[in-house]
């Protein structure tokens, strides 16, 4: 199954932006690299939803670890606290 995966140019530029104490040449690459995170968590959420259905515990579990260490990722690149640690 072919899925489309395109996310806005401003979506990555206003997250790129807030990146803290980043100069411009930090800026620009982080603008080009929030589509392409975008797009891994996207997948690996599609890849642990093939796993759900498909039944395979094992896969789902591992799906869940990649997704969230995708998340975890991106989220230090740009100085974010999650949710689930803001309490």
């Amino acid at each position: 199954m072919v899925r489309s995966l395109h996310w806005p140019r401003n979506l990555a530029t206003a997250l790129a932006f807030s990146a803290a104490s980043a100069d411009a040449a930090e800026k620009a690459k982080a603008a080009r690299q929030v589509p392409r995170q975008c797009n891994d968590l996207t997948k690996a959420l599609l890849d642990l939803e093939d796993a759900v259905n498909a039944k395979k515990p094992d896969d789902v579990k591992k799906a869940i670890a990649k997704a969230i260490d995708i998340a975890n990722a991106a989220h230090k690149d740009y100085n974010v606290t999650p949710r689930s640690a803001k309490q």
